[in-house]
């Protein structure tokens, strides 16, 4: 994570208590977009995902879970992958 944000040009701190738990802020300059971004309609975007098919890589449950739901409800066909040694053994995408 530092060295994206030093990529960027950020800076990163933490403050941490024992007992209460830590803080992360991160200050990104972030231009604003100088081209008008097209606008998108839910349903043209639920067209072209439908079937696709997707490969989730997670090893996290509750993200999976997550992620599944969404895509799935949007048409897609999801495999799972629960982390990157998986992921090679599916090797239909």
């Amino acid at each position: 994570m530092k060295s994206l944000v030093d990529i960027m040009g950020g800076t990163i701190s933490v403050k941490s208590e024992l007992g209460k738990g830590t803080e992360f802020i991160v200050d990104l300059y972030v231009p604003l977009a100088e081209a008008k971004v097209e606008e998108h309609s839910e349903e043209n975007i639920t067209e072209n995902l439908m079937d696709a098919r997707i490969l989730l890589v997670e090893d996290n449950e509750i993200n999976i879970y997550v992620a599944q739901l969404i895509l799935e409800k949007d048409g897609c066909v999801v495999e799972i992958a629960n982390g990157t040694y998986h992921c090679h053994d599916s090797g239909c995408f």
